[in-house]
């Protein structure tokens, strides 16, 4: 499932990046479905980390049913605890796996379009928040618009009390994307 997954957003990364590069340079056609070395490397990688994360579900999953079967013995109350719990739990269970398997496909999206990117000769991208969450990061507000190098990525947030530096879609639910920026001859 991971890997179909993964095929799934190699493809919507060449198409994106290709149409980003063909509006910025007028049309000219550049090949972006070349997978290099690197960026089998990036598939293999995240392949490996959507099962490590999808095996946390299940074990998770189990413990905590398990407990719940515990203590309706313990209270004798049975079914009638155990069924909404479970109910509940399963609900719980779904909307964390969803929310995992989004968070994992913007990385393996953001990975594969960096290494798309830097194979083409692209050295940086305009970072380009997306507006679209309850609650935005601040500091992905502040970075919209601003470009950066790919090999110096910013600042994006703080995480256990230690800055976090990445790209758009680095951070766990951060819709953010990046625009690659090309500069042509002597440009500065």
């Amino acid at each position: 499932m991971a890997e179909t997954m993964l095929n799934g957003v190699d493809k919507q990364s060449t198409t994106a990046l290709h149409s980003s590069l063909s509006k910025l340079t007028g049309g000219m056609s550049l090949k972006t479905s070349v997978v290099s070395g690197d960026m089998k490397q990036v598939i293999a990688a995240s392949v490996s980390n959507n099962v490590d994360l999808i095996k946390t579900i299940a074990s998770e999953y189990l413990d905590g049913v398990k407990q719940a079967v515990n203590r309706s013995i313990v209270t004798g109350n049975g079914l009638a605890d155990l069924v909404p719990f479970l109910d509940a739990y399963d609900n719980k269970t779904r909307n964390y796996a969803k929310n995992l398997a989004l968070d994992q496909t913007r990385k393996a999206y953001t990975g594969l379009n960096k290494g798309r990117m830097k194979k083409l000769g692209v050295k940086q991208f305009t970072w380009l928040h997306s507006a679209g969450g309850q609650h935005p990061r601040k500091e992905h507000q502040a970075l919209s618009g601003q470009v950066f190098d790919l090999d110096d990525p910013p600042v994006i947030g703080v995480m256990y009390g230690e800055e976090v530096r990445g790209l758009p879609g680095h951070l766990p639910n951060c819709k953010c994307t990046m625009k690659p920026v090309i500069k042509f001859g002597d440009e500065e």
